[in-house]
């Protein structure tokens, strides 16, 4: 599910069949709100349609609307997130090798990419674990929070 803008104040929520690739759901907005995507999860239900899980978009609320039906983000969402918080050009050994390793998510299954992901943070746990500290010492913060925001939004995609 997802929403699609056509200018500022016109948009289509489209709910699809993963299996067939026919449209459920439809519903003309002005506005991307979790209501939306509520009214629509229920317009399925109530067809008789069993929902097996949900892929859409990072947007807020989404997974607590109904916790028991598994979610999964995206993948060309997750890739916008990864390019997003590492950029195209990514400066250290670790960013570098996470994005090349997210690269490959659209081509891999989740078992290989798992294990992957599993491998960098052996390799780089270290260096992600690396903390900062403010000149008097009173205030610390982990020095690479971008790359921590990206490793732990993959390993999110996994569960």
């Amino acid at each position: 599910m997802n929403t699609t803008y056509f200018g500022r104040s016109f948009g289509v929520t489209v709910f699809m069949n993963s299996l067939d690739g026919s449209i459920v759901h439809i519903s003309y907005v002005r506005h991307e709100i979790l209501a939306h995507y509520h009214q629509g999860l229920c317009s399925i239900i109530d067809k008789g349609i069993h929902i097996q899980s949900i892929i859409a978009d990072g947007f807020k609320g989404i997974t607590a609307l109904f916790p028991d039906i598994p979610f999964q983000l995206c993948q060309f969402h997750q890739q916008q997130t990864i390019r997003r918080y590492l950029t195209s050009k990514p400066k250290s050994a670790a960013s570098r090798a996470l994005k090349r390793l997210s690269d490959n998510i659209f081509y891999t299954d989740a078992v290989a990419f798992k294990q992957a992901l599993e491998g960098w943070d052996e390799t780089y746990r270290d260096y992600l674990d690396e903390v900062s500290y403010s000149e008097d010492g009173s205030k610390k913060w982990y020095t690479h929070k971008r790359l921590r925001s990206v490793y732990r939004s993959l390993k999110l995609t996994l569960v």
